[in-house]
């Protein structure tokens, strides 16, 4: 569904919009120089949209926030500044995580706000997410709830190293015209900064065809296989929330696991 006039009047963009690739549903649309999203929970987007607004570019790109008379969301959407001649980073993951850690360096430390704003979300990739690290539980079918089972039987409780991160870096860091890193569409989680990196390497080798020498970006061989399968589990229950993952995708996840598995084996000891 395209965004109403209404929204875009209240952003100050043009009056006709255009779908951008790269968004999912159809929720993310160009209106001339501003970009409207709509949002899962306006509570969060409000929050994500001040945090971008304030965070001190350096060696990286965030799109400038817009507001609508100083209110963050309006009418279920979200606003930015279109930045023209973006170049997609999926073939370049290496890159994607060397200003992912730039942009990480530049979050704030996550205060009760954030606490509080991200623990009250209920979408499917919020409850997915504490799924994986075992803070809840839910209902999945029999061939799913196994895989699952497979997948965390040897992950670690997460270090005492959580700040803010950006949870979905593969398909969201882009580069511009100059070759500076853009850091598209905030997705946020208190993790540690081991966390968003092995989900981008995760979804290289589930969705983009990578092959197991991505395995090695998530960090050193001993530590990374905990949190691998921590975001393997993160994105196969999100893929079962969010619409059922066939035999064919379990298939896919026992893949990669396998990978991480031979990956880990005769690793050094800690």
């Amino acid at each position: 569904m395209s965004p109403p006039s209404a929204v875009l009047r209240a952003f100050g963009g043009a009056q006709t919009a255009i779908p951008l690739a790269g968004g999912t549903s159809d929720d993310t649309w160009r209106a001339g120089d501003i970009v409207v999203k709509r949002v899962l929970e306006a509570e969060e987007a409000a929050w994500s949209q001040r945090v971008m607004a304030h965070v001190a570019e350096d060696g990286f790109r965030v799109p400038t926030p817009i507001s609508s008379d100083g209110e963050w969301v309006f009418d279920g959407w979200t606003a930015c500044a279109y930045v023209p001649g973006l170049t997609l980073g999926q073939e370049r993951l290496r890159d994607v995580l060397v200003a992912a850690d730039r942009f990480h360096d530049a979050l704030p430390a996550p205060d009760a706000e954030a606490r509080s704003v991200l623990g009250r979300r209920t979408h499917i990739w919020a409850i997915a997410d504490r799924v994986a690290w075992g803070e809840t539980t839910v209902q999945l079918r029999p061939d799913v709830a196994s895989a699952l089972a497979c997948i965390i039987a040897t992950t670690e409780p997460e270090q005492d190293d959580a700040r803010l991160v950006h949870g979905d870096l593969e398909g969201n860091v882009a580069f511009d015209a100059d070759g500076v890193a853009v850091v598209l569409d905030f997705s946020p989680y208190i993790r540690s900064r081991s966390y968003p990196r092995a989900i981008a390497v995760v979804d290289a080798m589930l969705w983009r065809g990578a092959g197991p020498e991505v395995i090695e970006l998530a960090g050193a061989r001993g530590a990374r296989a905990s949190v691998l399968r921590r975001a393997l589990a993160f994105r196969l229950v999100a893929e079962e929330l969010g619409g059922g993952a066939d035999a064919r995708t379990v298939a896919q996840f026992e893949r990669v696991l396998e990978h991480v598995e031979l990956s880990s084996r005769d690793a050094p000891s800690e």
